[in-house]
């Protein structure tokens, strides 16, 4: 009977630590990853189609996706062969109202619809000459700047390549999974991506030259875009995207630029810290300002008040001395609400600032309960993991005392 009992009290124990164990991973677990994007036009001189950004996707969400969506998002279409999950092949990418151009074999990413908010895609090629000199091979064809940049556009070898922590995936889009961390850099190429550091994927012919590794760089200039928009007109950040859209860039240029932005960076953030204290202090400072004006308003009525009453009694007098009872009784009811009047203008002036000064702490109140909200959301997270913590010991402890009595069973 022991020995049903102990192995009942095992099994439960361990069940329930299993089933626990996995409730804690599905609820708190973190599904989401952080990568960095950006899509680049630096072979045909152009800049950005879309600066760096930091974002925030789902784990285990593949470049495709992130890619369409990210364009959708930003005001752009594209039109690829294949699908998002299987065999993606980007062709285009275009201003966001043609979506009522069809490409022979090319999917729409808007469905043939136009984007309502749309942006346009300006395009004015000026190939770099590290670039063009190596082109000979290549008849050089007039870019119709009709909003669309993609295949055989300048080039028969052009089109979009991808490059994850400065290396080219052998796979599709659709099949690489981003993860935490990760730097994806969609480029233009103009031939196969020897221009863009890559080699000649037919042939294994070497790129054109050697190009620099701009991940950390971009990376800090997507931590840049997040930060006041004052910082893009700083001289710091213009020397690093002029850095990063020269395709031949040193990689010591990169570093200085990486170096220099960095610095500048941290001094934005320490000025953003800055004036968010000096604004609680200014917050704080109205509040106690508004409290003493409505004290001294307050006063102020009372001493009117006082006045008037007294006023209104010598006045009174006089006019009873004078004996038109008549006269008086008029000039008195005048005279009184006259001062009911003035009363409830201090009235309403103290209660309207005292509505402000209530309205400022329930905004404080708010961040407060925010703030509590995150300390409990923490707090219970650790409480959890203790009782984890303690249900596999007791768990343990039970697999134990089972064995011990199997034991002794054994022996009799």
């Amino acid at each position: 009977m022991k020995k049903v009992i102990s192995f009942s009290i095992a099994i439960g124990i361990t069940l329930m630590t299993l089933i626990y164990s996995f409730v804690f991973l599905v609820v708190f677990a973190d599904n989401t990853v952080k990568i960095t994007l950006s899509i680049e036009l630096f072979t045909i001189g152009n800049g950005y189609i879309m600066e760096p950004v930091n974002l925030e996707v789902d784990k285990n969400t593949n470049v495709a996706k992130i890619i369409t969506n990210t364009l959708h998002s930003n005001g752009y279409l594209c039109f690829y062969s294949g699908s998002e999950d299987e065999g993606f092949y980007l062709a285009y990418i275009s201003s966001g109202n043609k979506g009522i151009r069809n490409f022979d074999g090319y999917i729409n990413s808007n469905k043939g619809k136009s984007l309502e908010n749309y942006k346009i895609l300006d395009i004015s090629p000026s190939i770099p000459k590290c670039i063009n000199e190596h082109l000979d091979e290549f008849e050089i064809s007039e870019y119709a700047n009709n909003g669309f940049i993609g295949e055989f556009d300048f080039t028969s070898e052009s089109g979009w390549m991808y490059c994850v922590n400065n290396e080219f995936p052998s796979i599709s889009m659709s099949e690489y999974s981003v993860k935490d961390g990760d730097v994806i850099r969609l480029q233009f190429t103009l031939s196969l991506g020897r221009d863009i550091g890559d080699s000649y994927i037919l042939s294994g012919e070497e790129p054109y030259y050697n190009t620099a590794n701009k991940d950390d760089l971009t990376r800090l200039v997507a931590e840049a875009n997040n930060l006041d928009s004052n910082i893009k007109t700083d001289s710091a950040y213009k020397n690093a995207i002029d850095v990063l859209q020269s395709v031949d860039a040193a990689q010591s240029s990169v570093d200085s630029a990486y170096n220099i932005l960095n610095d500048a960076v941290k001094s934005f953030k320490v000025e953003s810290d800055i004036k968010s204290k000096n604004e609680s202090k200014v917050l704080s400072n109205s509040i106690v300002s508004n409290t003493s004006k409505n004290r001294e308003e307050s006063t102020a009525s009372n001493i009117v008040s006082s006045e008037n009453e007294i006023n209104l009694n010598d006045f009174s007098s006089d006019i009873e001395s004078n004996g038109d009872d008549n006269t008086s009784s008029e000039i008195l009811s005048s005279i009184t609400s006259s001062d009911i009047q003035e009363s409830k203008v201090f009235s309403n002036l103290e209660n309207s600032n005292i509505n402000n000064n209530k309205s400022d702490m329930v905004s404080d109140n708010v961040s407060n309960i925010q703030y509590d909200d995150n300390n409990k959301s923490s707090k219970i997270e650790f409480y959890i993991i203790i009782i984890f913590i303690i249900l596999l010991f007791i768990a343990i402890v039970g697999f134990i005392i089972y064995k011990i009595i199997q034991i002794k069973e054994c022996n009799k």
